[in-house]
């Protein structure tokens, strides 16, 4: 039994509302156990990259991450993820992006490999260029 499927869409966007940290955080821990669950509350989840709290939106990330078939309705909101303000987001944000590329589109995957190419150049964090520059590394051997 998953539990995060028996949960409707719409009470886990009011539970995964920015009105409570720990409420959401929760939420999103539910629902990132299963990929079944992920793929039920999809919409929430890709809402909860904009929460307000660091914690929920790593969380959306990985839970996204176990989505790779879901790529091409997923990745663009993963992508602008790799901008958060937040240096623990945005590894998670590059780790989602590498999972989520083998389903992904050409054109996605040239986008997400521009945008990790910059990071990994630019970050002002060494462990998100550092973790950049492998992930390009790791993406170039699984696609080619």
């Amino acid at each position: 039994m998953d539990v995060g499927t028996d949960i409707p869409p719409v009470v886990m966007s009011a539970l995964l509302a920015p009105s409570s940290r720990k409420i959401a955080l929760g939420a999103m821990e539910l629902v990132a156990q299963s990929p079944a669950s992920v793929r039920h509350h999809r919409a929430a989840v890709v809402e909860s990259l904009e929460h307000p709290y660091a914690l929920v939106v790593a969380a959306a990330l990985r839970a996204l991450s176990k989505l790779p078939e879901d790529a091409r309705e997923v990745l663009a909101p993963v992508i602008k993820s790799l901008s958060h303000e937040n240096a623990g987001v945005r590894r998670w944000a590059i780790r989602a992006v590498v999972a989520l590329l083998p389903g992904a589109k050409e054109r996605d995957r040239a986008k997400a490999d521009e945008r990790l190419a910059r990071i990994a150049d630019r970050d002002p964090n060494r462990t998100v260029r550092a973790q950049a520059r492998r992930a390009r590394e790791k993406a170039e051997r699984s696609l080619v």
